[in-house]
C-alpha cells in the first residue's frame, strides 16, 4: 500500500498542472477567436474552465497510457480542438495565426505565473509545501512543453498554423490542405521512430534532445528573471 500511495501522491503532482495546461491552451484560443469575431467556441461551452470540457478520451487518456504502458521514451497527446469558424474572422490569415498563437502564449504565461508563485511558497504549510511545490515546478515544466511543442511549425499545431500566416497565400492555402501530412509527421517523429529504435536497441532522442533543450533554456531563463536562484 506504501507504495501505491507514493505512485498516487508523486502523481497527483501532474495531474492538477497537465490539465490546467491543456485548459487554459485551449480556452486562449476560443478567447482570441472571440475577440476577433468568431463566438463558436463560447456558444459551444467551450470557454470553460472545466478541464472535462477539453479532455479527449484518446488523446487526453488512452494514448499517454498507451505509451507509458509501452516504455516508449516519449509521451505525447492532445485536449479536443477549439471549435473556429474561419470564415468569421475579419482578415482569416492573420486571424488565424493569432488563435493559434494564444494557445502557446497562454501556457507561457502560466509558467512564468508559476515561477513567480514559488516566491509565496512558505506561506503554506509545511505539511503541503513539499506537494505544492511539486506542482508548482511540475507545472512550469509542463507549460513550457505545450508551449515548445505546439510551436514546432507543422500544420495542424499552433506553430503551423502561424507559419500559414506569415507565407503566401498560395503555399498557404496548398499546406492547408494537407494537415493530415503534419499529422502523420508528428506521429512519425514522436512515435514511431522512437518505438522503432527501442525494437532495434536503439535509443533515438535527437528530437527529444532538441526539444528538452529548449525547454530548459526557458525554465532557466524564467528562473533567472524572476530570481529564484
Amino acid at each position: 500500500m506504501d507504495v501505491l500511495s507514493d505512485i498516487a501522491l508523486a502523481a497527483s503532482t501532474w495531474i492538477i498542472p497537465v490539465l490546467g495546461g491543456l485548459t487554459l491552451h485551449e480556452i486562449a484560443h476560443g478567447y482570441m477567436a472571440a475577440a476577433l469575431g468568431d463566438p463558436t467556441a463560447r456558444k459551444s461551452g467551450r470557454l470553460s474552465p472545466n478541464p472535462f470540457r477539453h479532455l479527449d478520451r484518446i488523446g487526453t487518456v488512452a494514448l499517454p497510457l498507451l505509451l507509458f504502458a509501452a516504455s516508449s521514451p516519449v509521451l505525447i497527446g492532445y485536449a479536443r480542438p477549439i471549435p473556429v469558424a474561419y470564415h468569421r474572422l475579419p482578415v482569416p490569415r492573420r486571424d488565424i495565426a493569432l488563435v493559434a498563437a494564444a494557445g502557446p502564449a497562454a501556457n507561457l504565461l502560466l509558467a512564468a505565473l508559476a515561477v513567480l508563485s514559488y516566491h509565496a511558497i512558505h506561506i503554506v504549510p509545511d505539511a503541503a509545501q513539499w506537494w505544492t511545490g511539486q506542482n508548482i515546478i511540475h507545472s512550469i515544466y509542463v507549460n513550457l512543453i505545450f508551449a515548445v511543442v505546439n510551436l514546432l511549425p507543422i500544420p495542424p499545431l499552433d506553430g503551423g498554423r502561424i507559419l500559414l500566416g506569415l507565407i503566401s497565400p498560395e503555399w498557404s492555402f496548398q499546406l492547408a490542405r494537407y494537415d493530415w501530412v503534419g499529422l502523420l509527421a508528428v506521429a512519425v517523429l514522436f512515435l514511431v521512430v522512437p518505438l522503432v529504435g527501442l525494437l532495434f536497441g536503439v535509443e533515438i532522442t535527437f528530437l527529444q534532445e532538441i526539444l528538452t533543450g529548449a525547454v530548459d533554456w526557458l525554465f532557466y531563463s524564467l528562473v533567472h528573471v524572476f530570481r529564484l536562484t
